[in-house]
């Protein structure tokens, strides 16, 4: 068995290797999702599945343990072992471990799942934030000029009909432009926060 302090380099290394492993993978399989927040992986699927790959580590640990004397590299090699059991077929002592192998696979996918659906819930969250900040900050000409430019769609009677349908209420008005932009092209929508900001410093 490894010492308390293997142990504690182990568990984090193998933590730290896990979250790479489901980014890597995450992003590759969903681009857009490509800033990912660490809070993504506060979930049930990615405790359990880190819960899994230290088990194998700790595995692997005792059994390379009388193979390989160095105490820091076995220490990296048992955390590479236990996040890669997902990717490869294991064997310990010649026997294989391909339900473990099944199992971590299975976690990996609730991973990829669970993921995606809260960066979701993030991005409405972030979207409805910037729409705020854009309506309090922005002067409605301004905002009302950053649409006619983004949405080749868009004419004045457009924002006229927007008007009438916020009751010419202006800051109900404004949020409904904002929230145009920022279905058109979030990353002018963040410009036009940032220059706002800048400007009232």
């Amino acid at each position: 068995m490894p010492d308390i302090w293997s142990t504690v380099v182990l568990v984090v290394f193998t933590c730290i290797l896990a979250v790479a492993n489901i980014y890597g993978k995450t992003v590759t399989r969903l681009p857009e999702l490509f800033e990912l927040r660490l809070r993504v992986f506060l979930n049930l699927a990615f405790a359990l599945y880190a819960a899994i790959c230290i088990l194998v580590a700790f595995l692997a640990y005792m059994y390379f343990q009388s193979k390989i004397p160095n105490g820091f590299i076995l220490t990296v090699l048992a955390a590479l072992v236990g996040v890669l059991a997902g990717n490869t077929e294991i064997k310990f002592a010649g026997q294989g471990l391909q339900p473990l192998v099944l199992l971590v696979q299975r976690l990996e996918a609730m991973v990829y799942t669970t993921i995606a659906k809260r960066m979701g819930e993030l991005g409405i969250a972030e979207r409805a934030r910037l729409r705020d900040q854009l309506t309090d900050r922005v002067p409605e000409a301004q905002l009302e000029r950053e649409l006619l430019l983004l949405g080749d769609d868009v004419t004045a009677p457009d924002l006229k009909r927007l008007k009438e349908r916020a009751g010419h209420r202006g800051e109900v008005y404004r949020g409904l432009v904002a929230g145009e932009i920022i279905k058109r092209s979030e990353t002018n929508a963040r410009r036009l926060r940032k220059e706002r900001v800048r400007d009232d410093r």
